[in-house]
This record gives C-alpha cells, sequence and structure tokens, in this order.
C-alpha cells in the first residue's frame, strides 16, 4: 500500500516537472514495456494475443521511418518477447522459450550477430544504467505435455547488465503504458489518456488539452522521450505508429 501512494505522489509531481524519468531515483524508476527508445531508434516487439502470434524485436528509426527486424533472423528457439530495452548494440528483455507456456528468462541479445545470453530467471526485466531490475518467477503447473507455466512472485532482484549475482531490490514502479480509457499517463510535464470511445488520445497540460492521434479503436499506447507507441486495431488487423507527442508526425511501424 505504501509503495502505491508513493507511486501516485511522484507520477502526480512528474506531471507538473520536465525530466527524463526513466530513472527518478535510487529506488523508483520507469518500468519497461512492449517499446522503448533509444537515441533515433525505437525498439519494440508486441506479445501474443488470442488472434495474432507474437512479433519479432524491430527497430524503427523515427528520422528514417525505416524499420529493421532484430530478432530472430531466423529459427531461434525464443518465441516471444516482452519488456524491451536497448543499450549499444544490445536488446535486453524476458523471452518465451521451449516449452514454456510464458516468459520465464531474461535475455540479452546481440543486435549484430544475433547471440543470446540468458541473464536471470524472471520477467519484467528494466536497465537502469549499469544494473537490471526484474521480478522473480515460481511454476505454477505443469501439463500433460510437459508444458511449464510460471507466475511472478512479487519479490524483485537486480543483477549486472551482462549476468552475475543476483541481490533482493525494494523499488517502486512507475508505468508509462495502458490500454484502459480515461486512465492519466503522466510523463514530464504532460499527461495522455485514451479518450472513453478508444478513438483519440489528448495531451494534457494543467487545463489544456491536445488532440495526438485518433484512430478507428485504439487499443493502447505507452510514452517514450518525445514520442508515442499507439496501438490501434481495424477489421481485425492490428497496427503499431510512432506519434511525435504534440500530434505532428504519425509513422506507421508495422501491421501484422
Amino acid at each position: 500500500m505504501i509503495k502505491k501512494i508513493l507511486a501516485s505522489l511522484i507520477i502526480a509531481m512528474l506531471a507538473f516537472t520536465s525530466v527524463n524519468i526513466q530513472n527518478v531515483s535510487a529506488d523508483t524508476y520507469v518500468q519497461s514495456g512492449y517499446a522503448c527508445k533509444s537515441g533515433n531508434n525505437v525498439f519494440f516487439a508486441f506479445p501474443a494475443t488470442k488472434t495474432k502470434n507474437a512479433t519479432p524485436i524491430y527497430k524503427f528509426n523515427i528520422n528514417t521511418a525505416k524499420r529493421t527486424k532484430i530478432y530472430p533472423k531466423r529459427k531461434s528457439e525464443l518465441k516471444e518477447f516482452k519488456n524491451i530495452n536497448a543499450l549499444g548494440k544490445y536488446v535486453y528483455c524476458s523471452a518465451r522459450r521451449g516449452n514454456s507456456l510464458t516468459c520465464s528468462y531474461v535475455y540479452r541479445i546481440n543486435t549484430k550477430n544475433g547471440k543470446i545470453k540468458k541473464l536471470a530467471k524472471g520477467v519484467k526485466p528494466t536497465l537502469l544504467g549499469n544494473r537490471i531490475v526484474f521480478e522473480s518467477i515460481k511454476q505454477q503447473k505443469v501439463n500433460d505435455n510437459l508444458s511449464v507455466a510460471y507466475s511472478p512472485s512479487g519479490k524483485d532482484y537486480t543483477i549486472p547488465k551482462d549476468g552475475g549475482k543476483k541481490k533482493p531490490a525494494n523499488h517502486t514502479e512507475i508505468k508509462v503504458e495502458t490500454g484502459c480509457p480515461n486512465k492519466n499517463i503522466a510523463y514530464g510535464q504532460y499527461s495522455f489518456y485514451i479518450t472513453k470511445d478508444r478513438k483519440k488520445i489528448y495531451r494534457k497540460n494543467g487545463s489544456k488539452k491536445l488532440l495526438v492521434c485518433k484512430a478507428k479503436k485504439i487499443t493502447s499506447f505507452r510514452v517514450l522521450d518525445g514520442y508515442l507507441v499507439v496501438k490501434t486495431t481495424k477489421n481485425g488487423k492490428n497496427y503499431a505508429y510512432c506519434v511525435k507527442n504534440n500530434g505532428s508526425i504519425s509513422m506507421r511501424m508495422l501491421s501484422w
């Protein structure tokens, strides 16, 4: 309860400050999600749904609007990717492997040669400087096909970004991603929300609001530095857009 109250207070405070909140303090951080921004590139991957398979990891250059597949470029034992982080030539994420029914390990992926390194057993990794914060998992069940399912344990740990001994951690997470209408996501001096009819996203600054994006049906968005990654759906097909946070630019990154 205390952690939730603290997170709410920090989010409210950030709505009126102009800072990069990836690492707000030693104990508070912005949780990773389906997209992150590194330099001029947005790295992203979308998990599986009831009707769609998971996507590979892509890189999208916001200057050239060019999309590049990062991983996998060939057959791989990793099947689904969540909580994308990028630094230099590496992408850090959780992934589903082999006969596991869920994402169960934290990996480091070399974007140059495709080599992977298993860093820890866990989910929801977030890269903070030279360390990774993640949540450990526990085995949930094994079905008749020996497929293993895991569930989050609620216990956080940190490890060096290239792997090593884990240490207990106690952090407060701030989320900048939502699929819920009328839920404000604070980021810097602004907050963003999806309208009740799921057709528009507005940016608010005090009493002022600005239309940032509109679509047939908006399913979710994630706030990045200066941009939003917006997921939409139309006639059974999914779309992802990179949208300038003032609505001046909208670029389609992927359809699937």
